[in-house]
């Protein structure tokens, strides 16, 4: 009887494994939809006119700053396997 509680408990480890593993993986799709997402506004961000103000190159700075964070996070969670959820 004994035997069969632990082969169910470990069936049932590996099935939340499995799972978690599911999910980091779906989570790890989406940041890299949403750096894409963010490096292409950066993109767009800059004025079709020659002329760049202050609060331009501030907010484009900032937009790269987010899309670095968002890189770095994503290179982390691929490199440690999603355990630093």
């Amino acid at each position: 009887m004994a035997e069969i509680i632990i082969i169910a408990l470990l069936a049932l480890t590996l099935a939340l494994l499995g799972a978690t593993a599911a999910l980091s993986y779906r989570a790890l799709g989406a940041l890299g939809r949403i750096e894409a997402a963010l490096r292409a506004l950066a993109g767009r961000a800059a004025p079709s006119q020659g002329e760049r103000t202050k609060e331009d190159a501030e907010q484009e700075r900032y937009q790269r700053g987010v899309a670095n964070i968002l890189a770095y996070g994503t290179r982390e969670l691929l490199r440690r396997g999603g355990e630093a959820q």
